[in-house]
């Protein structure tokens, strides 16, 4: 098989070669559709309305966090996320900027803001957990805190770089979905190994109290 060298500036993978089974392809070859949300000043947190997806409601890990959400009239947008959408914060902090999750599952109408992008790709070209993880791979190798355009208080990730500039790197479909089921597995155990320990402590904790108590 041919070899190609891999060529972008700060990616993680630069001048790295992969087989020509790899495609590299720009996000705008392999979607459906890439659109921002919505501005909405009107909002609450008080559980009236439609929740209203913003940067804070990606965690740094990647996951979609409802701990805290802004809530807004349902009329007043009708922009809303779909499952196995990618969400992409598109502006933040030039540290936090790229941040991406994948929706994996809707249980209630989310609608999202100015500050993210939802992306939907074509689920025969691209399986979207492999792209989700990809792209935010990227954020954590800080390649959009380089790339990204730097304002007063924020940086930003437009949405034509994004769909034109930022390249994937896709392997047959099959091998997307292997290393996505190896991935999860892995990070499955971690939370396991997570959880353990911090049951561990918990046990420490109370055995260091009881010797005390017996010592006194």
């Amino acid at each position: 098989m041919n070899a190609q060298i891999f060529k972008e500036p700060f990616h993680p993978f630069n001048g790295q070669s992969f087989i020509d089974t790899i495609k590299i392809r720009k996000i705008s070859d392999v979607i459906k559709h890439l659109e921002p949300g919505f501005a909405c000043g009107a909002h609450n947190s008080v559980g009236s309305g439609v929740v209203h997806l913003r940067p804070m409601n990606i965690d740094i890990h990647g996951e979609l966090s409802l701990t805290q959400v802004r809530r807004v009239n349902p009329e007043f947008n009708q922009k809303r996320l779909k499952k196995f959408d990618v969400l992409f914060n598109n502006t933040n902090s030039p540290e936090l900027v790229g941040k991406t999750t994948l929706i994996r599952k809707i249980d209630q109408e989310f609608a999202f803001s100015n500050h993210m992008t939802r992306i939907e790709f074509d689920e025969s070209l691209v399986f979207p957990a492999f792209a989700a993880i990809q792209l935010h791979y990227l954020f954590q190798s800080r390649y959009f805190r380089h790339r990204c355009t730097n304002h007063v208080s924020q940086a930003s990730i437009s949405g034509d770089f994004l769909k034109d500039s930022v390249p994937l790197l896709l392997p047959p479909m099959a091998i997307q979905e292997r290393i996505v089921a190896k991935i999860e597995k892995l990070f499955d155990n971690l939370d396991k190994g997570v959880e353990s320990l911090n049951t561990a402590k918990k046990q420490l904790e109370q055995y260091r109290q009881s010797v005390l108590k017996q010592a006194f």
